[in-house]
């Protein structure tokens, strides 16, 4: 049941409407920001637990609570598998409730990245076949995949 549901989770770069080196979001914490093409992206996973407003996002740690939640188009966050040392490494995951929240997740000057912006980075980077290629990393994984069972 989890593996239907974490679908609707969201880890993501943030894109932003201003070219500032770094960003801190409402928590305090601070994402480096990389330049690709004309666009500035952060070179992080966003890890807010509150929205732009100061309002706090839910933090669900249980699959039933996740469909609740999710089912009553509340917003909320988790870190993978319950484990906040992932969190700390790569970011929160969202629903899209979180996502498309008017509060805004992103932090100020930032937004979440539209069909229209996915597409500029990857004609910028050779097209769809050869962006994720172009963009994946070599460091930081171990051998054991992040797979949802």
């Amino acid at each position: 049941m989890k593996k239907t549901y974490l679908l609707f989770a969201f880890a993501f770069l943030i894109i932003a409407i201003t070219s500032n080196a770094q960003v801190t979001d409402i928590d305090g914490h601070q994402y480096k920001t990389v330049k690709i093409g004309k666009q500035v992206w952060m070179a992080e996973n966003l890890n807010v637990s509150h929205f732009r407003n100061g309002d706090s996002i839910p933090d669900i740690k249980d699959n039933k609570g996740w469909v609740k939640i999710f089912n009553e188009g509340k917003p909320a966050w988790c870190n993978y598998n319950n484990d906040a040392g992932y969190g700390q490494k790569y970011g929160k995951l969202y629903n899209l409730n979180a996502v498309k929240d008017r509060r805004g997740v992103a932090p100020k000057g930032w937004h979440i990245p539209t069909d229209a912006d996915w597409t500029i980075l990857a004609n910028y980077l050779g097209g769809w076949r050869l962006a994720g290629k172009k963009m994946k990393t070599t460091y930081g994984w171990t051998k054991t995949q992040f797979w949802i069972r």
